[in-house]
């Protein structure tokens, strides 16, 4: 169960996982949402940053039907959420 979130004041927007971790280092963030769209792995890898940094993280991954595969690897692998797109 998640537990109640303050009000969004900030949000921040990242292309790749360095990124990803760079940002949540500068401000740990309460939430963060992944974008599984491409076949590239940076989705993959940014998750894998996070979690290994910071393993309470809470992740909630986005994708399309497409991508199941790859979502449920992803919710397999830790995510808290999954919200789809079409």
């Amino acid at each position: 169960m998640l537990r109640p979130l303050p009000a969004l004041l900030n949000t921040t927007g990242v292309s790749n996982g360095f990124a990803l971790v760079d940002a949540h280092l500068a401000e740990p963030a309460d939430l963060i949402l992944i974008g599984f769209h491409d076949l590239g792995g940076s989705a993959q890898q940014a998750m894998s940053l996070i979690l290994g940094m910071d393993p309470s993280v809470v992740i909630i991954i986005v994708g399309s039907v497409n991508d199941a595969e790859l979502l449920v690897t992803a919710y397999v692998r830790g995510a808290h959420g999954l919200l789809l797109w079409d």
